[in-house]
């Protein structure tokens, strides 16, 4: 083994080490400030409804990804390389999560505002 391989088998696991250890932290602290917060009716309703939009709009983004494949020349297509896939499903699970969000704001406001 070359001395950077070396280096990379101790920098990666050392950097997913950071990344999960100051998510715990994120998810600790949201935890203790939303502990005590009492949910509306209205507002437990516009949660599935939201969800259900963000997960219409991963599988709509995900089919369309495996026919843009399907309708590709065969072989390996030149555009699709690893980089390149894997930065296309974080933008669909990026769109599919703004997805979400914008149908709960939308649909807040609506509801505030309309009462």
């Amino acid at each position: 083994m070359t001395p950077r391989s070396l280096r990379y088998l101790v920098l990666v696991p050392l950097s997913v080490g950071r990344l999960v250890v100051a998510w715990l932290v994120v998810m600790q602290v949201l935890r203790k400030r939303w502990r005590d917060t009492v949910e509306a009716e209205c507002d437990r309703q516009i949660g599935p409804r939201a969800s259900g939009w963000a997960r219409a709009g991963l599988s709509i983004f995900a089919l369309a990804l495996a026919v843009m494949f399907v309708f590709s020349p065969l072989g390996h297509p030149g555009w699709a390389r690893p980089l390149a896939i894997s930065s296309l499903l974080m933008a669909g699970l990026t769109g599919s999560c703004l997805l979400g969000y914008a149908v709960t704001g939308i649909t807040c406001w609506h509801d505030r505002r309309g009462a």
